[in-house]
């Protein structure tokens, strides 16, 4: 993509990228890094999960989620006009933690 290629650094036998660099763009062609990661270190034969200490709290539940609304519309052209955008969204005012059905 332009001058920002996406790029993974694999090993043969090794289960996932030692090292991938991934890029996207934007509506407007203006490239975003997604993602990034170097592995800095690497053990065989683990048994006890280095995670077992770490805490990862549940999202609260939301409450009150509106489940009646109209949807709104986004229109927009890509700077280059190859494409068009016809987006339906709703609610148009989001609620963290809502899903739609």
């Amino acid at each position: 993509m332009g001058n920002n290629t996406s790029k993974f650094w694999i090993l043969d036998n090794f289960p996932f990228p030692v090292k991938p660099n991934v890029w996207s763009y934007n509506s407007e062609r203006i490239p975003i890094q997604e993602f990034t990661f170097e592995l800095l270190d690497y053990k065989e034969n683990v048994s006890i999960d280095p995670f077992i200490e770490i805490y990862v709290p549940e999202p609260l539940p939301a409450t009150d989620c509106t489940q009646d609304y109209k949807l709104v519309p986004f229109n927009a052209p890509a700077e280059i006009f190859s494409y068009y955008l016809k987006v339906l969204y709703g609610p148009e005012n989001l609620q963290q933690g809502c899903a739609n059905p």
